[in-house]
């Protein structure tokens, strides 16, 4: 289950910069939204694939992100993560 859109965004926007694959490193996010949000593997661990519509100043970039959602996060996935774990489960 993804977490609620608000804490989602709010993680993403702080993540995405960080990706040496993200174009807009130089400009702040100056807001950032789920375009499309699709469940492609129920269960635990989920795999969900979104559409961000992040826009930079006057410019709205898209991008494709597999989202992987899982309870209990191995070691060798640490670095990956994205946000804090849901303290109530």
């Amino acid at each position: 289950m993804l977490p609620p859109e608000d804490v989602l965004t709010r993680d993403l926007a702080e993540w995405l910069p960080k990706q040496r694959w993200f174009g807009g490193k130089d400009s702040p996010i100056d807001e950032l939204s789920i375009g499309t949000a699709t469940e492609l593997l129920p269960g635990d661990p989920a795999l969900h694939h979104l559409v961000l519509d992040v826009r930079q100043g006057t410019a709205t970039d898209r991008y494709q992100l597999l989202l992987g959602v899982r309870h209990d996060l191995p070691d060798r996935l640490l670095h990956v993560e994205i946000g804090l774990p849901d303290p109530d489960g």
